[in-house]
């Protein structure tokens, strides 16, 4: 299996988490969304769900709708001059399939079949986040690997970010199902200590950058923030 890193360097601010004010805020739980519809038998069927599901959901911050409808929802690229070969990409934290858009025009005219994907609790407001779990990520990209190797045998995950994770837990759980993957500033080591108090201030603690009423958090093609859960 072949593994292309393409490795951007990004300033994060340091994540600090004060435990006891947590304690204070009290619990912030509030009810899970509709999740984003699963389990098509084909990519056009989830394609055409998710984009209704985005076009209900979504809370738009620009007059153009449909094109922001557009860029948050799964898309397909078809090459004029196919390889045999194909690519699953796999946006980051926040992101949508958008992120994608040149990179798959690029890989198509070099014969790949492109499919990108949309993770449950994306494309639509931030808060569509709370009670999404990392656990449906990887069980959506289990079935959109599922329905790619249907029709071709040899296939590439691409992933940003976040995409890039949940790229290499597939290969690595299934290795023979993957020709190579396309990693775009992957996450390979969380460098604060500090992310491992997260779990327990998500207990107390929705937003660390709560949303402003106007946008709900919310960019044309990604998420100015996200909830804790995340």
């Amino acid at each position: 299996m072949s593994i292309r890193i393409f490795n951007y360097t990004m300033n994060f601010k340091q994540l600090i988490i004060f435990l006891p004010a947590a304690l204070l805020l009290g619990c912030a739980a509030e009810p899970t969304p509709d999740m984003l519809p699963g389990g098509q038998t084909t990519f056009d069927s989830y394609a055409i769900q998710a984009k209704a599901y985005v076009a209900e959901r979504r809370h738009f911050v620009t007059e153009d709708h449909v094109a922001e409808i557009e860029g948050n929802s799964p898309f397909e690229i078809r090459p004029k001059n196919p390889n045999g070969q194909a690519v699953l990409m796999i946006h980051g934290l926040g992101d949508s399939p958008w992120t994608f858009t040149d990179i798959g025009k690029s890989l198509a005219d070099q014969g790949y079949l492109v499919r990108a994907m949309l993770l449950p609790g994306h494309g639509t407001r931030p808060a569509d986040m709370i009670g999404v779990t990392s656990e449906e990520w990887t069980k959506a990209v289990n079935e959109q690997v599922a329905l790619l190797k249907k029709q071709y045998p040899k296939i590439w995950l691409a992933g940003f970010s976040t995409g890039c994770n949940l790229a290499l837990d597939y290969s690595e759980e299934h290795p023979n199902d993957v020709e190579g993957l396309l990693l775009f500033s992957p996450a390979m080591q969380v460098r604060t200590s500090l992310i491992k108090l997260a779990p327990i201030a998500d207990l107390f603690v929705t937003w660390l950058n709560a949303p402003d009423k106007k946008t709900a958090g919310d960019a044309p093609f990604k998420y100015n923030t996200v909830p804790m859960d995340a």
